[in-house]
This record gives structure tokens, sequence and C-alpha cells, in this order.
């Protein structure tokens, strides 16, 4: 008898454990509004998820390779070497002293030696004051006269004033014409001012207006002159990515100066218009 009331008591007690968890399970059975809302969750992770790995496959199937290194070189038939002075400011002596610029000219135009005469900083006044010296006793075949320190260092509202330009305009006369009358010249300057306006937004809307000013004031000079202007503004405009969100500095270093890409450019054109002189 004191076994089967024991087996019963067990059994009750079994009962009543059962019939606990059975509430309790009831109890936290996820509701139906519970299981809707883990399911819109975990839809807008994957969602998110899937559009980060579209957009790390579609950059890379669709990145812009850089530019041939040697694509233009000049058909030009020389009976001796022919010698070309890079004349200018930091457009001239940082990409070649960083990126190899003046390496990339020679590469381009076999038979020409190519001479450094660029130095930071440098205006046109100052430019003038050393043309007799780097340019004229060296007795260069072509002069490639590149700067935007002019620009670029001075106050944007005293750049547009008309005497500012119309005493720019008669010094870089002065120059051109200097040497003009001991090689062939070719003038350029300025390229960009800043790359990524999202990430320069100051500078680039403050200058841009200014850039096509001197680009414009240049070649009115040159056509006067009756010497070659090489444009380099609106290849390296066409150039920068259209998708600038992915490039801070594609072309140049800092904005300003040629990098190995912007080298390129420079060293390319130059090449071309060298051939068709």
């Amino acid at each position: 008898q004191q076994d089967q009331q024991r087996k019963e008591q067990e059994n009750q007690n079994q009962a009543v454990v059962d019939h606990v968890f059975a509430e309790q399970s009831s109890r936290y059975r996820p509701s139906y509004h519970y299981k809707w809302k883990n399911f819109i969750q975990n839809l807008i992770l994957g969602s998110l998820v899937g559009v980060w790995l579209f957009v790390i496959i579609y950059t890379r199937r669709h990145k812009i390779e850089n530019p041939p290194l040697y694509s233009v070189v000049t058909k030009r038939k020389i009976d001796r070497p022919l010698k070309l002075i890079l004349f200018g400011d930091s457009l001239i002596q940082k990409p070649a002293e960083k990126y190899g610029l003046q390496t990339k000219i020679e590469d381009r135009l076999p038979g020409f030696i190519v001479v450094n005469s660029g130095k930071n900083g440098q205006h046109i006044a100052e430019l003038q004051s050393r043309v007799a010296k780097d340019v004229l006793t060296k007795n260069p075949d072509v002069v490639f006269l590149f700067w935007d320190s002019d620009m670029s260092a001075q106050p944007v509202s005293y750049l547009m004033t008309e005497s500012f330009q119309r005493n720019y305009s008669r010094t870089v006369t002065e120059v051109i014409l200097a040497i003009k009358n001991v090689s062939h010249v070719i003038v350029s300057g300025p390229t960009v001012l800043s790359e990524g306006p999202l990430l320069n937004v100051a500078r680039f809307l403050g200058r841009k207006p200014l850039l096509d000013v001197y680009v414009n004031l240049n070649k009115k000079i040159c056509a006067e002159t009756n010497v070659t202007y090489l444009d380099l503004h609106a290849p390296f405009v066409d150039a920068i990515p259209k998708r600038w969100m992915y490039y801070r500095w594609f072309l140049t270093a800092d904005g300003e100066h040629g990098n190995h890409r912007g080298s390129v450019i420079i060293a390319d054109a130059l090449a071309e218009a060298i051939g068709v002189w």
C-alpha cells in the first residue's frame, strides 16, 4: 500500500509539473505580430547587406583604368638632338621631382634633350627675371612655358580686376616675345585648382570662374603673339571621373600639381603639340 501511495503521489507531482510547463510554454510562445516584426527586421538587414555587396562588386568591375603610358610619340624627323626647356613654376618642378614628368616627356620625345627649369611658387614677373639666364642662354629649340602661380596664390577679387589682368597680359607677352626670338614657344596653364568638389567645396567654387578667365586670357595672348597654346585645362576636366565621390586626387597630388596620371596627360599633350610643330 505504501508503494502504491508513493507512485500515486509521484504521478500527481508529475501531472502538476506538466501542467505548469504547459502554461509557461503557452505564455512565452511568439505572437503573430512578433513573427511579422522579426521577419521585417531580417528583410531590411538582408537588403542592406545586398546593396553593400552590389556597390563593392560594381565599383570593382567598373573601375577606371590608368591612362596609357606610351600613347603619343612625335613623328618629327630631326638631324640632331633638339633641346626642350620646361620653363615655369611648381606645375613643372613638383611633377618632375615626384612623379617623373620629365622622364615621361623624354620617353615620348626620342631625340630631345629635356631640361627642367621649373621653380616652385614663381609668378610670371619672377619668370621674366630669369628668362635670359635659364632660357635664352641655353639656345633651346622648344620652350614649354607652363605656370599658374599668378592665379593660385592671389585673392580672387584681386585677380579679377582689370588693372591686374592688363599688367599680367603685358608681362606674359614680353616673356613670350623674348623666348620667341630664339625658339618655338608652347604656352600652357592653368590646369585645375581642385578635384572632388564635395571634398574641397570652398576652393573649387571660388577658383572655378577664375580658371576660365585665365585660360581664355592666355589663349588670347598666344593668338596675338602667334605662338602655340596647349589647353590642358579641358583634358584634365574631361579625365576626372564623373563619379568624383570615389576619388579625391585622381589627376593631381593636391588638387593642383599633376601626379602620375596627370603627368601622363601633360606629357602626351606636349609630345603631340611638338609632333604637329
